[in-house]
Order: structure tokens, then sequence, then C-alpha cells
């Protein structure tokens, strides 16, 4: 499944029912793409500001932020300067209801500062890269200490009803369309035709829910596509059209522009060696 479609999370740690990493994006790194999901995503900055777009409405985060994504909401991160570094965490929804949070019917504050909370979060990162016996247990204990912390002083509607606005359906819509068929030489008329809005409202709209344009959003969802078949051995033209593209030389420089490095050095870099 694309990055780019809804996220059905899949846990295979039943221990850890719970996604973790650590990430930097910007210009030449890794970015993010509009998506959404059921379970909920904690986003803590500690380097370099960035902007959060949540369902359309955009929010400045500094560092010691934590952007807090509610479950099915459509959301993206964007560095504000060159990057932003931030630790990523998502707990699931049948873990969170477990324990008596309600992250369906509960909204919480989108943009909060707790040193407490965030120190739980570095306490997972260390038992993440340490793994000491029973780490497993000793992050669980950390995940409900950050769930305690959120639902005890930062809930904000307690009787949050779900309503997919018009537009709301129309930028999943969209979003979906086009991780389906990355592959094509897609065009804005094009995708705006299959959601059924004129091309100046569907663009507007568009980039109001995921702070990109959709040509941005279709290049880079093209440039990580490609960024995994170099991986997997995939020779640079045999990519290109993978992704739609047939000059390779314009591949190329939307290679450059997108991960800071040409494909054929993504591919050196993927190279297994004797």
């Amino acid at each position: 499944m694309s990055e780019a479609l809804y996220e059905n999370h899949t846990y295979s740690d039943k221990s850890l029912p719970i996604f973790f990493h650590r990430d930097k994006i910007g210009d030449n790194y890794t970015s993010i793409f509009s998506h959404w999901h059921e379970s909920l995503e904690l986003l803590f900055i500690y380097d370099q500001p960035a902007f959060g777009y949540l369902d359309g409405e955009q929010f400045e985060v500094n560092a010691g932020d934590i952007l807090v994504v509610n479950t099915e909401i459509i959301h993206n991160i964007i560095a504000k300067n060159e990057y932003t570094c931030y630790y990523c965490l998502i707990i699931s929804r049948e873990f969170c209801e477990q324990f008596g949070f309600d992250i369906k019917s509960t909204r919480l504050d989108n943009v909060i500062r707790d040193e407490k909370i965030f120190s739980y979060i570095k306490a997972i990162a260390a038992e993440m890269n340490e793994k000491k016996p029973y780490y497993s247990a000793r992050i669980m204990a950390n995940v409900l200490n950050i769930l305690s912390g959120l639902y005890g002083d930062y809930v904000i509607d307690t009787s949050f009803v779900s309503k997919d606005r018009k537009s709301v359906i129309m930028v999943k819509r969209a979003i979906d369309y086009i991780g389906q068929n990355y592959m094509k030489k897609l065009n804005v008329s094009e995708v705006a035709e299959f959601v059924g809005y004129s091309k100046y409202h569907f663009c507007r709209e568009f980039k109001m829910f995921t702070g990109n344009t959709v040509v941005g959003h279709i290049s880079r969802l093209k440039i990580e596509q490609a960024n995994k078949m170099l991986r997997e051995g995939l020779s640079i033209t045999a990519v290109a059209e993978k992704c739609g593209i047939d000059d390779v030389s314009y591949f190329t420089k939307l290679f450059k522009k997108y991960k800071g490095i040409l494909p054929s050095t993504a591919a050196k870099r993927h190279t297994p060696k004797d």
C-alpha cells in the first residue's frame, strides 16, 4: 500500500501495538505524504520548526512542541526552513480503547508543549535503541503515561462525532486515486475530473488540506516509489517507466530535486556488496 493511501496499520509485534521512529524531513530528505488513519499519532518536534496540516488547518510547531493528530484526520508535515527533525509515535486505536481512551469521540488539542510528556517519548527512544530485557513493558508503561497526560490535561471536545465534509471526502478520494495511479502519466485535470470538481476548486482545496500542490504531491509520490524500486535493483530507465515518466533526463532532474542526489547515486547506495 502506498503512503498516500489510507493507512490500515498492522502491528506485527502484539506486545508493542505502536509504530515509533525518528525522522528528518526537508527538501533533500524523506517527505511525509498527506494521509489519514484510525490510530492516534503524535509528532514530537526536537529540531527546527515545521508546519503541520490537519484537515486543512495549518499549525506552526517549534522544537519542544507536540503535534497531535486525532483519528481520521488528513495530515501532513512540512519543514518551515531547510529541514525539521521529530519523533513519530503512532498508537493503535484498539490499545487506546483497551485502557479507556476513546479516541473516536474525543478530540485532543492539536499543539501542546509538555516537558513531562516529552520526557516519556525520549525514554521510548532510548528503550528502542538499547532493547534491554523487558524493554517492551517499559515502552508500554511510557505510552500509557503519555496517554494519561494527554487525556488528563488536553481534551478539548468530549462529544466529537466525525462528520466528513465534502471537501474532506474529495481530498481523500484524490489522495487514494493518485496513490493507485502514480505509475501513469497523471495530470491535475484527470484527478479533478475523477473527484468531480473543477480544476481550480480542486487545486485550491487540495492545497488547503495538505499543504502541497497536486503536482507536487504526485511528483513526490513518484520519486518515493522510484527510490524504493532503485533499492530493489531495478535500472533507472525501468524505474522511470514504472513511474510514468518517459524522459529519463526529466526523471533524473525530478529525483535530484526531491531526494538531493542523483538516482544513480541512490542505486549505488543499495547495491549489495560481495
